[in-house]
């Protein structure tokens, strides 16, 4: 048994450190069991998985591989 979660990350990031606290307390609350986290979360963890003119904003890309490892979620790919 495992859980599935389904995340559409917020695509302006005003909302994304809520979201992750809720992701981190379903995911607390559910430690019996293992979690699959997907969707679409509007972030990237490396420089190079970015497309367009603008640069990567490292800023962000470190906020969201924290999140990440906080939550003990890890990218299959």
């Amino acid at each position: 048994m495992f859980n599935l979660l389904y995340i559409y990350g917020d695509p302006t990031h005003l909302s994304s450190s809520r979201i992750w606290q809720e992701v981190s307390t379903f995911v607390n609350q559910s430690s019996h069991c293992a979690t699959i986290c997907m969707g679409h979360l509007n972030d990237i963890m490396n420089p190079w998985e970015k497309y367009g003119n603008a640069p990567p904003n490292f800023n962000r890309i470190s906020m969201f591989c924290n999140h990440l490892r906080h939550v003990g979620l890890m990218d299959m790919g």
